[in-house]
């Protein structure tokens, strides 16, 4: 299984078979643990960007006006008052302010689905060196393409 075979459970001197494969599955448990979570949050993501918008191209999506059930009210009237045109007004805004947040959400999860289907899950994009992103930081964002360090550094 390639995805499980990058650089883990390597030869290390006075390290027995037994060793190096407690490593190699303790690696593959973990890559299928982050691959599962971030398909849940993939599939979770699409199903909210559904309920906002529309899909326009690829992974972009694109808000779309307020259906009645989510206003609660006639939103086709040809006289509607100038209150309920401000309030469509602004529940369009709200939803294109959410779309763009989730949609962001969106194309980092994909982004990271990528990179483990090519071998770079897991390491450090930043810095120009490659090295392994904290356990915890994974656990805590699948998603994450950087290290706390350079985390901290861009915030």
């Amino acid at each position: 299984m390639k995805e499980c075979n990058e650089g883990k459970g390597e030869r290390v001197k006075g390290w027995t078979w037994t060793d190096r494969y407690q490593v190699y599955t303790m690696h593959c448990m973990k890559y299928e643990q982050h691959k599962a979570r971030l398909l849940e949050e993939k599939a979770v993501l699409m199903e909210e960007l559904s309920r906002l918008g529309i899909r326009v191209s690829g992974d972009n999506w694109e808000a779309t006006e307020a259906s009645q059930s989510d206003v609660g009210e006639d939103l086709g009237e040809n006289k509607a008052e100038e209150s309920e045109m401000a309030d469509q007004i602004e529940m369009f805004e709200e939803r294109t302010a959410e779309e763009r947040a989730l949609n962001v959400r969106y194309l980092e999860v994909i982004t990271a689905l990528s990179r483990l289907d090519g071998g770079s899950y897991g390491y450090c994009e930043a810095g120009g060196e490659r090295h392994e992103i904290e356990e915890e930081r994974l656990l805590a964002n699948p998603a994450a393409a950087t290290c706390v360090g350079h985390m901290e550094r861009q915030n």
